[in-house]
């Protein structure tokens, strides 16, 4: 979703899977959505390949990352990095080939928790103890640090919205019969103000009073619209075949 909350860029394939070892991605478009007008245009058809996904390297700057096999040496894979203005507006700024034999298999880049708060004013500690963490604030103004809650999953993402305001953490648990979790804490009061249990917690966004997060509902990802300041859902953006905020494809 671009700053100004009008637009959303949409991932579609007709199909994504595993093929042995290897993923597979097929009928790859990058669609934009206005939700003033409520028209959908496509961007570009990538076409089929094996990996795609996307993610925002800046606040007005928007990535989508695609490889695919090249047609004439199968040992080598074509990787294009196009970047994406809040307009739909592309332009191709990485292009290159990569030796599977020589280089390996590329690999999405891993989450960096974010520890400290944009301001350094909050920092959130976790201390690990007999497979359970326990969330510690810590306030670098009142110079307190107070128990903030726990969990027995892995700790998948941490964020802080811009106003500092809020803290989002987002679990994982290693046994699929249990729940993701997604913490929402209130820094001012320091206490955890609401926490969902559910599965497809991937990405998440603030904007203004909304938050917006990814969720996996009757099996179809959408996205979940919650009003922070009433602590109650607003509600939710949905297509046919799944939609999500920044990452169209899962679980390569």
């Amino acid at each position: 979703m671009t700053k100004n909350n009008d637009k959303i860029f949409i991932g579609a394939v007709t199909d994504f899977g595993m093929n042995g070892n290897v993923s597979f991605v097929n009928d790859v478009e990058l669609l934009l959505y206005n939700r003033n007008s409520e028209d959908i245009s496509t961007l570009k058809k990538f076409g089929s390949g094996i990996l795609f996904y996307t993610y925002w390297d800046y606040p007005d700057s928007f990535r989508t990352n695609f490889l695919s096999f090249d047609k004439k040496n199968p040992r080598l894979l074509e990787q294009q990095i196009y970047s994406w203005d809040e307009n739909g507006n592309g332009k191709l700024v990485k292009q290159r080939s990569i030796d599977l034999l020589k280089d390996g298999f590329p690999k999405i880049p891993k989450r960096r928790l974010a520890e400290f708060s944009n301001s350094k004013n909050f920092q959130l500690r976790i201390k690990n103890e007999n497979g359970t963490a326990s969330f510690y604030l810590k306030d670098f103004i009142d110079k307190s640090e107070i128990f903030i809650g726990f969990t027995n999953n892995n700790i998948y993402d941490e964020r802080w919205d811009d106003d500092e305001k809020y803290l989002f953490i987002i679990t994982k648990p290693e046994q699929k019969q249990n729940k993701e979790e997604l913490f929402i804490i209130d820094l001012d009061k320091k206490i955890i103000a609401k926490k969902f249990y559910g599965s497809g917690f991937n990405n998440l966004l603030v904007r203004g009073k909304l938050l917006f997060f990814d969720v996996l509902f009757n099996g179809i990802n959408r996205i979940q619209v919650f009003d922070l300041e009433k602590l109650k859902d607003y509600d939710a953006i949905e297509f046919y075949g799944g939609c999500s905020l920044n990452t169209a494809i899962k679980g390569f």
